[in-house]
């Protein structure tokens, strides 16, 4: 196999030759945007200008190719053109809108922070006149029913009727508290005692001990409220 070698010189005037082509769209770009004679004529002067400088640059450097396609408006700074999506695009997007529908208890809620804050408040108060959860469902909420090792997370935990409570490992507002984490890192909880609920979702999923993205939001609410 033949050794490559480093060319510096050869590598110099191919990033000279982008820029003098970046030189030439962007004054193509100004001539079809020109909207009074001088502009445009201006505008003209400077094409030229740079395609001079490129005539120069390839005499001075005649291994290099001019290409043309390269210096016309749009070239290599666009998206390239919207087509339409195939078959199988469209059979993976019926899925994907499939399993958003789909009703998997404690494995697809699909929402907002915004939405998951105002429906924990609707467990704790009146929301536009609506209120979730009555008095004695409230109670039984924040009441301790099962404690111990979780056998799927593996980190001690505390749960009332379908909410965790209060742990190191879930450190929410305080005893009153009660909430859920959820897939990559999101939090929501409400804490009657305090009149507060509190969501938090994310872009990117991470979680694990490492993240504490969640953790350091709870405890500015903490420190806001206690």
């Amino acid at each position: 196999m033949e050794q490559a070698t480093s060319d510096p010189a050869g590598y110099e005037a191919g990033q000279r030759q982008w820029a003098i082509e970046r030189g030439i769209r962007k004054w193509k770009n100004r001539e079809a945007a020109a909207v009074t004679p001088e502009a445009l004529r201006a505008a003209r002067a400077k094409v030229r200008q740079w395609q001079g400088a490129m005539r120069d640059h390839r005499d001075a450097h005649p291994d290099l190719r001019r290409l043309r396609h390269r210096e016309q408006p749009g070239a290599s700074n666009l998206p390239a053109p919207r087509t339409e999506p195939t078959e199988q695009q469209l059979d993976a997007a019926r899925v994907w809108s499939g399993v958003q529908a789909a009703e998997l208890p404690a494995s697809n809620g699909i929402g907002t922070a915004r939405a998951l804050a105002r429906m924990y408040a609707a467990l704790i108060g009146e929301v536009d006149g609506v209120r979730l959860l009555s008095p004695g469902a409230l109670a039984s909420a924040t009441e301790e029913q099962a404690s111990g090792m979780d056998q799927v997370m593996l980190i001690p935990s505390r749960f009332s009727t379908g909410y965790m409570l209060l742990t190191e490992s879930n450190p929410i507002i305080g005893p009153s508290s009660f909430g859920h984490t959820g897939r990559g890192g999101s939090l929501a909880f409400a804490d009657p005692g305090h009149g507060v609920a509190f969501a938090y979702t994310m872009n990117r999923a991470m979680g694990g001990a490492d993240d504490r993205r969640a953790i350091l939001l709870v405890d500015a609410v903490r420190r806001s409220v206690l």
